[in-house]
């Protein structure tokens, strides 16, 4: 896998952040004993990365990663914070970042945002589904925020 295109980070950068959260872990990812994780920590992860980077829907990297929606769903929900935890030291401030963007036209790129029933962006799909809805909002506001 190219890890580079795929999940942002190259081979030592993934390892990096594995070894980061298995840190963090309230207790071992694969205990030995009960049923055994579907995934490996490492997987989970490229798996976490992957959703969010690319935004793939789950039912296709659970079709990739021969584990089911659910599990996908699952990963992604408890290994987003642990990942964000591990990670907080290398991503800029909210000041830093509107420093560093002053004048410039900045994307977000692959930001999933909450657009279901009771969004502010209308109905999308299925329930909770999370989709690019928030990446316009936050274009928006960066817009507005550049040019003031």
């Amino acid at each position: 896998m190219r890890y580079q295109r795929t999940l942002g980070l190259d081979a030592e950068q993934l390892e990096e952040l594995h070894a980061r959260v298995e840190d963090i872990l309230a207790e071992p990812w694969d205990k030995g004993t009960g049923r055994p994780k579907k995934l490996t920590l490492r997987e989970a992860i490229m798996v976490t990365l992957m959703y969010k980077r690319q935004n793939i829907p789950e039912e296709v990297i659970g079709d990739i990663s021969g584990v089911s929606q659910s599990v996908v769903s699952n990963v992604i929900t408890m290994l987003t914070p642990l990942i964000a935890d591990a990670t907080e030291e290398f991503r800029p401030g909210t000041e830093e970042a509107m420093q560093v963007t002053r004048g410039r036209l900045a994307l977000v790129d692959g930001t999933t945002g909450h657009a279901g029933p009771g969004s502010p962006h209308g109905s999308y799909g299925r329930g909770n589904t999370a989709r690019p809805a928030m990446a316009d909002s936050l274009s928006a506001m960066n817009a507005a925020t550049l040019s003031s």
